[in-house]
């Protein structure tokens, strides 16, 4: 028999009685027989859809998720619409930027954003998120500049396609964006002008391109070619002769090799060319200035003075950069320390009598510690040696910057004591950091050196390097790797936090979160000084809350002896930034 919902049915005898139609009309039957019994399912459903039942859980709004924005850059004091690719989410939309200095209107479909830079916005990366209700995209640069700004016009591969440049004094914004492709560009030149190019792409922009650069004369052949200068990123100088038009060409390879052998591009190639004719800053001595002291700094570039420019600066407090006011292609900055700062063969600028006398290339007067020297290893093969007045049993750190500051110099360091005997050799921090730091203990009072030289012995006016040599103080960096976190209510968001203690630090560290919205919190944590949380700590944050929160928060830590307090910080990829506030998304509660 066959069972529906009104009872048994005929059974099933067209197997005794077979026939098309016998057949046709049993299948009939049976279809019925399903309908019938499936009425009250239907009705079911039907009544939880009007809501007689259980209630279904309204969609999630959507995450904005940015992949890129293009240009990835404007010019001070000016307004750039800028295209965002990826999925903008559920609207509203809107800009948090790392200074707060810039404002934004949004397109009525989300995919473009005009952002406005004020005239006195600070020059260099700012960091942005695009934010709505439900969460924020991840960090994305975007490049303030000091040059009036282009944008790259396709086709410009070939020379007859050139895009051109009208004068000597602009920043384009382009993408190589299929393998294969090369841009090209125009210049004019007068007799003894410098062309003064550079690349930004992998590094800020994290652009996945190992770019090549090269300067043409109007034949096409070629004058000038670089591939790394500032990291992977070229940049290129050429003194025009004549007068006429020069052609820059960019092409570029992927970033992490592979097995092909052809100029690759992609969406994600963007590039910002900086074009100069004009001044261009490379650096400045000092690289450094003391707090609390107005003092100049003189510029080293291109298309300077022949006779030296000196601009005057004013100290700022310490740990900070001061932009130095200068119209030059390039942001200029000098950190601000606290401690002495020495220029190379001159004299030092502090207000301690003890640091009146000058340095020598070869045999410097005693420093006091702490100091700071800016030196330059101007010819290949030399080697700059410093003499440090030191006291027994102290700590002492001596650092070198160079590649940072975008100096050619890849460092190292011997320390030697006072009878000539090694006590400390550095050389890279990392494989991806070149610059050199040594911590050691003075064994005997009475002085030692530090030798400073480039590790395969080159050098020139771009060797430049700032070597600082102070009492080693015990600290803690706190960091995390992510920058965008999003909470349920099901489970606690965990977020883990790494601890590096250097110098021998040991203080217990208490960590809070700042910005939490009202009733979602945070676990008590602490790290040890010792132990499997003297490295690492995870916060956990849970809770509930009456309206949806989308908001910037800090990670806190506070020593417990000293109340000295340190925020975690993010790093985003290919940039030297720290960033200390990250975000949280947290849904209501049902």
């Amino acid at each position: 028999m066959f069972f529906s919902s009104d009872g048994p049915t005929e059974s099933i005898d067209f197997l005794k009685h077979p026939g098309p139609h016998r057949y046709a009309n049993f299948c009939v039957r049976i279809a019925s027989a399903v309908w019938r019994s499936m009425l009250p399912c239907v009705a079911c459903i039907l009544c939880v859809s009007n809501g007689e039942g259980f209630s279904q859980e309204p969609s999630k709004p959507e995450t904005p998720v940015i992949d890129r924005i293009f240009p990835p850059g404007g010019q001070a004091g000016t307004a750039v619409e800028v295209t965002l690719s990826g999925k903008p989410g559920a609207p509203p939309l809107s800009l948090w930027s790392s200074n707060g200095k810039l404002s934004a209107a949004f397109s009525e479909k989300n995919d473009k954003v005009t952002i406005t830079i004020p005239a006195d916005c600070p020059l260099g990366v700012h960091w942005l998120r695009f934010w709505n209700p439900a969460g924020s995209s991840s960090l994305r640069p975007f490049v303030v500049g000091r040059l009036p700004e282009l944008l790259e016009v396709e086709p410009n591969d070939r020379h007859a396609e050139a895009q051109a440049i009208s004068d000597g004094q602009r920043v384009i914004n382009g993408v190589l964006e299929k393998s294969g492709d090369v841009d090209t560009y125009t210049v004019p030149v007068s007799a003894g002008q410098t062309l003064f190019v550079s690349v930004l792409g992998k590094r800020e922009l994290s652009s996945p391109m190992d770019a090549v650069l090269q300067v043409l004369d109007e034949d096409g052949a070629i004058l000038i070619q670089n591939d790394d200068d500032h990291g992977i990123d070229p940049q290129a100088t050429f003194k025009a002769e004549r007068d006429g038009i020069l052609r820059i060409r960019l092409f570029s390879f992927p970033s992490d090799p592979n097995s092909s052998i052809h100029f690759a591009g992609g969406a994600n190639y963007m590039y910002r060319l900086t074009v100069s004719t004009g001044p261009a800053v490379d650096y400045t001595l000092p690289l450094a200035i003391q707090t609390g002291i107005d003092t100049s700094v003189e510029l080293k570039g291109w298309n300077l003075n022949p006779d030296g420019a000196t601009v005057p600066v004013l100290a700022g407090a310490p740990e900070e950069s001061r932009s130095v006011p200068f119209d030059s292609a390039m942001p200029v900055t000098v950190s601000v320390i606290n401690m002495a700062s020495l220029i190379e063969g001159r004299t030092i600028q502090s207000n301690d009598a003890s640091h009146s006398n000058g340095a020598s290339r070869s045999k410097s007067a005693p420093t006091v510690i702490p100091a700071a020297i800016t030196g330059v290893i101007h010819k290949g093969g030399e080697r700059d040696h410093w003499q440090f007045q030191g006291e027994r049993g102290k700590n002492v750190t001596v650092r070198v910057e160079a590649r940072r500051r975008d100096s050619l110099l890849d460092p190292a360091i011997t320390i030697r004591s006072q009878n000539g005997a090694i006590l400390k050799e550095a050389d890279d921090l990392s494989g991806t950091d070149l610059d050199c730091e040594s911590t050691l203990t003075i064994p005997d009072d009475g002085l030692f050196s530090v030798e400073v030289r480039d590790r395969y012995a080159h050098g020139g006016e771009r060797y430049f390097y700032l070597l600082t040599v102070t009492e080693s103080r015990p600290d803690a960096k706190l960091s995390i790797r992510e920058s965008v976190f999003s909470g349920t209510t099901d489970k606690p968001l965990e977020i883990p936090v790494t601890i590096d203690r250097t110098n021998g630090y040991s203080g217990v560290l208490d960590f809070r979160v700042e910005g939490l919205p009202e009733g979602v919190t945070a676990a008590a944590a602490r790290s040890e000084k010792e132990g499997d949380s003297s490295k690492a700590v995870t916060l956990r944050i849970e809770g509930s809350t009456v309206e949806a929160f989308s908001g910037a928060i800090r990670l806190i830590a506070r020593d417990s002896e000293t109340g000295v307090v340190r925020a975690a910080t993010y790093r985003p990829p290919d940039s030297m930034a720290e960033i200390d506030t990250i975000w949280l998304a947290w849904p209501v509660t049902q």
